[in-house]
């Protein structure tokens, strides 16, 4: 519609000049269309070469680890790609644990096998030992030897009780195990050792770890003692209340030096190991008593240590009440 004029104009366009614009349009969109299609797979293919020969370089690098080494994937092999990166530093921190795990379980069963083999061992020397004590028994006896035949009949009834009783035993086998080794010492030292055990009778049935006491008394012998000749005393006495029960084994020998004591509390109540003093000597049996107190009953328990140079020393050891009533 022209505005000046009013007039309609009318443009006549031949119906084959359509048709072949038609035509040619219909075949420009399938051309673009194909040629879309060949890109795209052109780009899929390319983006898969990217990512797919780091993944296929990856899977080679962890199936070359070897699981006995602490073996990381090289970060090279992610090709600069961010996620795989962050997947490899995951794999490598979980076969760092899972490495470090296996070795200390590997660790575990040696120690375990090791200690089996040595306990079997153990059994037979110890059995080895008792009977031949026995055959030393039996010759003093029939040579008239009392103080061999004591000594051999002491030490084989000592190694029978290191056989039978683990990890615990009744309080009144551990006191007779104790009288064993106290006969042994008066025969070997007459007249040097006093000792007496006031336990009261209703006791004497409870269970308690095995070598509990028999280790305090050797320490005080062998260390307390060690520079006296006559009139060394030893006691072992029972105190209890509600929540605890105390096993104390006293006596009056030389004493342990302040610094030595403190060394020794700290080794007792933190279960950290013991430096030897001027002699060499570690207190491993006072240690060791500690130790496994503190482990069959708590943290709370253990041995506690009083001593006064010149004057003796006082060993408590710390049950809960709760044993006297199993």
């Amino acid at each position: 519609m022209n505005s000046t004029t009013r007039w309609k104009l009318v443009q006549l366009v031949d119906n084959n000049t359509i048709t072949h614009l038609y035509r040619d349009t219909m075949v420009t969109y399938i051309n673009i269309f194909f040629l879309s299609i060949f890109l795209g797979l052109i780009l899929a293919a390319f983006l898969s070469r990217f990512l797919t020969k780091p993944v296929s370089r990856l899977c080679s690098e962890i199936d070359a680890l070897n699981p006995e080494s602490e073996t990381l994937i090289d970060e090279k092999a992610c090709g600069g790609n961010q996620e795989l990166l962050k997947l490899v530093n995951s794999f490598n921190g979980l076969n760092q644990r899972l490495t470090r795990s296996l070795q200390n379980n590997y660790e575990i069963r040696l120690s375990e096998q090791q200690i089996k083999v040595q306990m079997l061992q153990f059994q037979i020397n110890h059995h080895f030992l008792y009977n031949t004590l026995n055959v030393i028994k039996s010759l003093a006896s029939i040579h008239r030897i009392p103080e061999i035949e004591t000594i051999s009949m002491c030490m084989s009834d000592l190694i029978r009780y290191n056989l039978e009783n683990f990890p615990v035993a009744r309080l009144e086998e551990e006191l007779m195990q104790i009288r064993r080794y106290m006969t042994i010492q008066n025969i070997r030292f007459p007249e040097k050792f006093h000792f007496d055990i006031n336990i009261p009778p209703a006791l004497l049935k409870m269970e308690i770890p095995a070598f509990l006491l028999q280790p305090l008394v050797e320490n005080s012998i062998e260390h307390g003692f060690a520079d006296r000749e006559d009139n060394c005393y030893i006691s072992i006495s029972c105190q209890f209340d509600q929540e605890t029960l105390h096993f104390l084994v006293a006596d009056n020998g030389s004493g342990i030096p302040a610094d030595r004591l403190a060394r020794l509390q700290k080794a007792c109540r933190e279960d950290t190991p013991d430096c030897p003093d001027e002699n060499g000597h570690h207190s491993i049996g006072i240690r060791n008593v500690s130790q496994r107190l503190r482990s069959y009953y708590g943290e709370k328990y253990g041995l506690s240590i009083e001593s006064a140079e010149g004057e003796g020393t006082i060993i408590d050891a710390i049950l809960p009440a709760s044993a006297l009533k199993d």
